[in-house]
């Protein structure tokens, strides 16, 4: 669900109160802060779906920071500490396509891949 992309559209996400504070909310991240908290939230055995419905309309706009490139440079790092934490198939899959994206845009500055919370169902 999180190897290729981010598919928890963050501000619809319905979440336990306890559980976002036994996960110590949002820890790091000045880009990706919602990645990692589903990174971790994985890690310590979280189910975590999608509706069928759309609950939200996400508005894409140049300035922001999805797509960037220390954004994607985040997001490896995130992926890095999960495997490292937890050598596994899963992460190292999530770290090698990470740092694919992260040399993709480094390569390719103009690339802004991205999709809305509707086309990621």
């Amino acid at each position: 669900m999180l190897k290729r992309r981010t598919v928890v559209c963050h501000p619809a996400v319905a979440i336990r109160r306890q559980f976002l504070l036994d996960m110590r909310g949002y820890l790091g991240g000045y880009h990706s802060e919602d990645t990692d908290l589903w990174l971790r939230a994985r890690r310590a055995g979280a189910r975590m779906e999608n509706l069928p419905d759309a609950l939200l309309s996400y508005r894409i706009h140049a300035q922001q920071s999805t797509g960037t490139r220390a954004g994607y440079a985040e997001v490896s790092g995130h992926w890095l500490r999960e495997f490292l934490l937890r050598p596994c198939l899963y992460t190292l899959e999530g770290l090698l396509i990470a740092l694919a994206k992260t040399l993709i845009k480094r390569i390719l500055p103009g690339n802004r891949y991205y999709r809305t919370c509707q086309e990621a169902r």
